[in-house]
């Protein structure tokens, strides 16, 4: 009997390496495989989180920037070539995000979506067309790249900076979620017409269950990629049903934000980004349309929540890291006063027209971007249907294609001394700044980040209004924060306090 189910074993063995017998041609992989797990033991036993797990294996076992990784049926193609990544996100056959049919399972348990092709960060095809152009112009139409949103934002930073300064009197000020209000605030008065308190203990709550979800999403393999028909039998066991939980908790939030707007809607008078969606899907007839009532219902939830995400948490993230780099380079951190100094003053208020005369502190916006890698991996892309060419390496269809951004903003051989602040690096001897196309926070290609207007404009007058008004200090002179990240979907730095001066 023994023998017989020895056998049997090995006889299924053999034939999952048959069927999953890979090209000749096909990129490194780490060298033990496992049926049904793939390469997931490497991530079982590490301190690390998953991702910084990878990228260590990346640097064991890539070969010309590319290492493909499997984590069950998740067949993941990691590429730390610049060119290569360019080449692979700007192709049609990769511009899509779920690889097969069990990815596409997980991503609609994960959004709480009805078919996982909704939105702008997961919609395919028309879908996605459809809606990144709305959004694109609707925004437009509401001071997106315009006068009006440099407005929005000032007001804002002025509120922020009053409110950390008061906080401040109280005791030190805590990384963790510091920005995300100021920085939802300036895209929500565009989507729903209003801003939240800084002290609004419900949308605190949200953002902490929202940064709680992002990190844990780094921390082990799921059980979902492995075993994905054990996700619904025992749906506790997983990890990241935590997170499901945690989203249902902000679609609800934002359900009622829309419900809220439905019954004070005048088709005549449109207040906000909301109220242009309500429009569009009242206008449209074509039952094909993202937008037609039947698909529009659901689409604006998951819009919302793309925005929700990918409008604060990023963003936010990277003025964290900005923090960190100017206590721990004090020297920095007065050089970029004193070109404020020179070139506005401490009286008037910094605009983004004033960007071009600040060299200095451009160039350590770039350098904070480049070394706070707070979206370290960008978002997915897959070839569901087609095998793809990827340089010398050939990868058949239903593989998921992810950037090693790290690898690329840090490279050694292209970089002197990454890991040195070096604001210096993106100024030529002119004195103007040169912006290295290596510097990608808001990934390439046709899925680049549409909010990357927003993004650094927003960042660009937090800190010049900022260190216009105030010295950043440690708590401890001696004892800096460390410069250290929690990496999961985002990169941010380990929670810390810090105090503030007012520059006289």
């Amino acid at each position: 009997m023994l023998e017989l189910i020895a056998l049997v074993v090995v006889v299924l063995i053999l034939a999952w390496y048959v069927k999953n017998r890979l090209p000749a041609n096909y990129p490194p992989t780490p060298p033990t495989r496992l049926p049904l797990f793939g390469h997931s033991h490497y991530l079982l036993f590490t301190r690390n989180s998953g991702i910084e797990a990878i990228d260590e294996l990346f640097h064991k076992y890539s070969k010309d920037g590319v290492m493909a990784f499997h984590l069950g049926s998740f067949k993941l193609v990691i590429i730390g070539s610049f060119d290569l990544l360019k080449e692979c996100f700007k192709a049609e056959d990769t511009n899509f995000r779920q690889a097969n049919k069990e990815n596409l399972a997980l991503a609609i348990l994960l959004r709480r979506s009805k078919n996982g092709n909704e939105g702008i960060i997961e919609g395919v095809g028309r879908i996605w067309t459809e809606q990144r152009r709305f959004m694109l112009s609707t925004f437009k139409d509401f001071g997106f790249g315009k006068s009006d949103m440099e407005r929005m934002i000032k007001d804002e930073v002025v509120f922020f900076l009053d409110y950390i300064e008061k906080s401040n009197q109280s005791g030190p000020i805590k990384t963790i979620n510091m920005f995300n209000t100021a920085v939802l605030n300036i895209l929500w008065q565009m989507i729903a017409g209003e801003r939240f308190d800084y002290d609004d203990k419900d949308l605190k709550n949200i953002f902490e269950l929202v940064t709680e979800a992002i990190l844990a999403a780094g921390i082990k393999p799921s059980i979902a990629f492995i075993f994905p028909w054990l996700r619904d039998i025992f749906p506790n066991i997983d990890p990241l049903y935590k997170n499901v939980q945690i989203m249902q908790n902000v679609k609800d939030f934002l359900d009622s934000v829309v419900q809220e707007h439905r019954k004070t809607f005048d088709p005549y008078h449109i207040r906000d980004f909301i109220d242009a969606y309500l429009l569009e899907m009242e206008k449209t007839t074509d039952v094909d349309s993202s937008f037609c009532k039947t698909n529009g219902d659901e689409m604006i939830l998951q819009t919302l929540i793309d925005l929700f995400f990918a409008g604060s948490e990023t963003t936010s993230s990277t003025l964290s890291w900005a923090v960190l780099y100017l206590i721990i380079n004090p020297e920095v951190q007065t050089k970029i006063h004193e070109e404020i100094k020179t070139v506005i003053g401490l009286e008037r208020t910094p605009d983004l027209a004033d960007r071009a005369d600040l060299p200095y502190l451009d160039a350590s916006i770039l350098e904070i971007q480049r070394l706070g890698d707070t979206v370290p991996n960008g978002l997915m892309h897959a070839n569901p249907f087609v095998g793809f060419q990827l340089g010398k390496y050939y990868v058949p269809q239903g593989h998921t294609f992810q950037g090693d951004f790290s690898e690329i903003m840090q490279d050694p051989e292209y970089w002197p001394k990454p890991e040195e602040f070096k604001p210096e690096r993106h100024i030529n001897d002119e004195g103007e700044v040169v912006i290295d196309q290596r510097i990608i926070p808001f990934s390439i290609g046709k899925r680049k980040c549409p909010g990357e207007t927003l993004a650094k404009s927003t960042i660009f007058l937090v800190l010049a209004l900022l260190l216009q008004r105030f010295e950043i200090f440690p708590i401890d002179p001696n004892n800096p924060p460390p410069n250290e990240g929690i990496c999961g979907i985002t990169r941010i730095p380990k929670p810390f306090s810090f105090n503030l001066k007012r520059r006289s």
